[in-house]
């Protein structure tokens, strides 16, 4: 890993404290940064590192509200928000395999040599894993399942896809 910019280590010491609940506008940020907050600037960049690293390493999990009046304030998530913020990932990653398999099927595959048909065929298998495993219907099978949803066993949600 990389050293941090000075600034994103400042937002850093600010943002691992906080706790859910917690809020800043970007005029707050800006204050305590001592740098301009607003999007597309430096100040929005180094948060955004700062917010990964809160993330990665303090386990505190912080998001932008923009609402459609008022400023955008930056938010220290409870846990029925943290919960959205993973639906929302699951959704991005549901998205992104689908379009991958998509992408897949553009190939023809007699003009791979056997190395490239091997690393083409693995990727496959991943998108299908992935966008399986995505689904809002396999998430309720797995839920609703009993199954040990803390330490599900692979091989159970494995069959579980194939009904």
């Amino acid at each position: 890993m990389h050293p941090l910019n000075l600034i994103a280590e400042k937002a850093v010491q600010i943002l691992k404290t906080g706790t859910p609940g917690d809020s800043y506008t970007e005029q707050d940020i800006a204050q305590k940064l001592g740098i301009e907050c607003s999007p597309g600037s430096e100040g929005k960049l180094r948060i955004r590192s700062a917010i990964k690293v809160c993330i990665r390493e303090h386990h505190v999990l912080w998001q932008w509200d923009r609402p459609k009046a008022g400023p955008a304030k930056l938010i220290c998530c409870d846990a029925a928000r943290t919960i959205d913020a993973m639906d929302s990932e699951r959704k991005r990653i549901n998205r992104t395999t689908v379009r991958l398999g998509r992408k897949s099927m553009c190939l023809n595959e007699s003009e791979l040599n056997e190395k490239e048909k091997n690393r083409y065929r693995a990727m496959q298998v991943i998108a299908t894993m992935g966008q399986n495993l995505s689904k809002a219907n396999t998430l309720n099978k797995i839920i609703n399942g009993g199954f040990d949803v803390i330490a599900p066993d692979t091989d159970k949600i494995l069959q579980l896809m194939k009904s």
